[in-house]
């Protein structure tokens, strides 16, 4: 066995400390290209406030609180009566209603709350897409310093003498060499 299939395998701040499952997933999560996108998980909070609306479509009732009224006046009169099996009746129907009430509530929080964590995704994905516009890629920044060298390489031979061309490109090679190998941090 070896990589992350073998037992010993470690990796990362956290690796020993984790279950092995934990790490493999963490591990693959670290090398997904797609890791600092938050579009999946917009899209996710997206389907969940659907299915938020539609459950609580099936479950609402437009006349929900006259029914629950009518309901408790129901309840007063069979108390009035003495009418025990109309007091349980309009209990159990209370009950009812009042558990749908409860289910449209916390389903309406749970939305709020979807809808707050969708909210700080989108700005922060956002952020995100904006910050990578602003930066550039390894090979990037190789390819525009070659093009930069090129550039000067045929503007000093072109414009100067030989030995002062030599000695302006050499003064350039080192000054590359020295930020390439980061002596000037």
């Amino acid at each position: 066995m070896a990589g992350l299939a073998h037992p010993n395998f470690k990796h990362g701040r956290f690796s020993k400390h984790l279950p092995a499952q934990t790490a493999a997933r963490a591990e693959e999560a670290r090398t997904n290209p797609r890791l600092l996108s938050l579009s999946d998980n917009i899209a996710v909070l997206e389907a969940r406030l659907a299915e938020l609306f539609a459950a609580l479509e099936r479950g609402e009732s437009p006349s929900l609180w006259e029914t629950l009224r009518t309901t408790w006046t129901r309840l007063h009169q069979a108390f009035a009566a003495g009418d025990g099996v109309g007091m349980q009746a309009a209990e159990r129907d209370m009950e009812r209603l009042l558990a749908v009430g409860g289910n449209q509530a916390a389903a309406w929080t749970e939305i709020g709350d979807v809808m707050l964590k969708q909210a700080r995704l989108v700005q922060t994905e956002v952020k995100t897409l904006q910050s990578l516009q602003q930066m550039i890629t390894v090979q990037q920044n190789q390819l525009m310093l070659g093009a930069v060298m090129n550039v000067l390489v045929e503007a000093v031979r072109e414009y100067t003498d030989v030995p002062s061309g030599r000695k302006i490109l050499m003064a350039v090679q080192q000054e590359m060499t020295r930020l390439s190998t980061q002596e000037g941090r």
